[in-house]
């Protein structure tokens, strides 16, 4: 498969707080993450869709938490992956 990936994802050891108005919060790893977006391991059978709207505060040890959550968008679901 051709890679189309314009930066380079870096394995991390986040995880994040997916927040959604309907579904309220969600806990998930972070798979990994670049420049331009983050890849989320969902541990329930959540249904997500491409275009969705929701805000991400990220979490772990070495990452400020003082940092508001950041509106993102949903532009890939793969089973129970999905890239913001």
């Amino acid at each position: 498969m051709m890679e189309r990936r314009r930066h380079k994802r870096v394995e991390v050891d986040f995880w994040a707080s997916l927040i959604h108005p309907l579904l309220g919060t969600i806990t998930s790893d972070i798979q990994g993450m670049s420049t331009s977006g983050v890849s989320i391991n969902l541990d329930e059978g959540l249904k997500f869709f491409v275009m969705m709207e929701l805000d991400v505060k990220i979490r772990g040890e070495g990452w400020d938490d003082s940092m508001p959550a950041l509106p993102v968008q949903v532009t890939r679901v793969d089973k129970r992956n999905i890239g913001l």
